[in-house]
């Protein structure tokens, strides 16, 4: 198992309101049996056929990159909302769905935005630093493959750049830090690993 000491996260923030208590967070849905519903109602919209491509959808790669719950509100029901990342063009879709009724209210598709990893992209970012990046090998097979591991998700903006709606994932790994508090810090090695075309840019 990796040690992950950075990632991209995004922040639930707690409100308390004046002469109250604080309204129910937000939860992430991680288990296949809470997920299982609502991946159902998700395959089965027809809306979500549409936005995500009609008969091409199940061609393209899209993971399921987060799953959360938001409680009602303001007279809103309480939803699910699933982020997947889609591989053709970059483009995260987001579906809402209700919670009582499991039935898809939108299918969203969005530009350049911040979607997190996937496991199984996380997993596959690793495999491929190792397999072209000798010196992240190398510090992984010396920390028994449990090395101090960190990842960004960098998104690039720019249309002309050849990176331009590609999955990108700065990779950074490093052996555990040494016993002695004043050893020098092992060294780390970053790399940029490509998941849409399978390359990792600056292999060393």
């Amino acid at each position: 198992m990796n040690t992950i000491v950075l990632t991209l996260t995004f922040a639930a923030v707690t409100l308390t309101v004046a002469g109250g208590a604080a309204p129910p967070a937000s939860r992430s849905l991680r288990s296949d049996e809470e997920r299982k519903p609502y991946l159902e109602a998700e395959k089965n919209s027809t809306d979500f056929k549409d936005d995500a491509g009609g008969e091409a959808a199940g061609k393209s790669k899209m993971p399921v990159c987060s799953m959360v719950e938001y409680p009602a509100g303001d007279g809103k029901p309480a939803v699910v909302a699933i982020l997947r990342y889609r591989y053709d063009d970059g483009a995260t879709l987001r579906t809402k769905i209700d919670v009582a009724t499991k039935k898809v209210l939108s299918v969203e598709k969005l530009t350049l935005y911040p979607t997190p990893l996937a496991g199984e992209e996380i997993a596959e970012a690793i495999r491929l630093a190792r397999a072209k990046s000798p010196a992240v090998d190398k510090i992984y097979k010396e920390a028994a493959n449990d090395p101090v591991l960190g990842y960004l998700v960098p998104i690039v903006s720019d249309s002309k750049n050849p990176k331009y709606g590609h999955r990108l994932v700065l990779l950074s790994v490093s052996p555990k830090a040494p016993a002695d508090p004043e050893a020098l810090p092992p060294r780390r090695v970053t790399v940029r690993v490509d998941l849409t075309n399978e390359s990792v840019d600056n292999p060393k």
